[in-house]
């Protein structure tokens, strides 16, 4: 049975390029599109699970029902937990990558923005798909890898947050210092 990939963007040139992108590699797998993801997920809740692709592109942003929207509903039923996805968003914003895999993604894969670029992604992504799990280590560390940039920005947050509450603590109690002052100030 034949890899395939379902690429859900509301921007029908997303998944024109990425079939080119396929083209010239030789990519084995089969690509479908869906530029809504509520059809998308109504169509994948009513087939079997035998029928699904071995993964989704999403992208975040659209209208109507985004990629937000179906990883939620996704969170909420067993059966398209099963489903690898992966999104696929122009964003690289920090809250982004962490609130897509806080809400389950399997991966975060920035949009290529050159064509060596995409053409590298679709090869990494037919290794993948046509070689299986060894490939999956590739696939993370060409695309997908934030574990330690994630381990190091979570470090950086505490951090962050540890400074931002010692300042308020320090506020606060300076804050009271003053209070204190002026009330024995208004006393004598």
């Amino acid at each position: 049975m034949q890899a395939s990939v379902l690429i859900i963007d509301d921007n029908p040139t997303e998944s024109a390029l990425f079939d080119e992108a396929k083209s010239e590699c030789g990519a084995q797998f089969a690509s479908t599109a869906s530029t809504d993801a509520g059809s998308a997920i109504v169509a994948l809740r009513g087939s079997s699970a035998t029928a699904w692709p071995d993964i989704v592109l999403l992208d975040i942003n659209m209208p109507r029902f985004n990629g937000w929207d179906f990883l939620l509903l996704r969170l909420r039923d067993e059966r398209l937990r099963q489903l690898p996805i992966f999104m696929h968003s122009s964003s690289a914003h920090e809250p982004h990558i962490l609130r897509a895999f806080g809400l389950g993604a399997d991966g975060y894969l920035v949009k290529p923005t050159s064509w060596d670029d995409s053409l590298a992604l679709v090869a990494a992504l037919d290794r993948y798909l046509t070689h299986g799990e060894p490939m999956r280590q590739e696939l993370h560390a060409t695309h997908v890898s934030l574990a330690p940039w994630l381990e190091r920005q979570h470090a950086a947050w505490k951090r962050w947050i540890m400074h931002r509450t010692l300042i308020g603590n320090s506020r606060l109690a300076i804050a009271r210092s003053l209070d204190a002052l002026g009330q024995r100030g208004a006393e004598t």
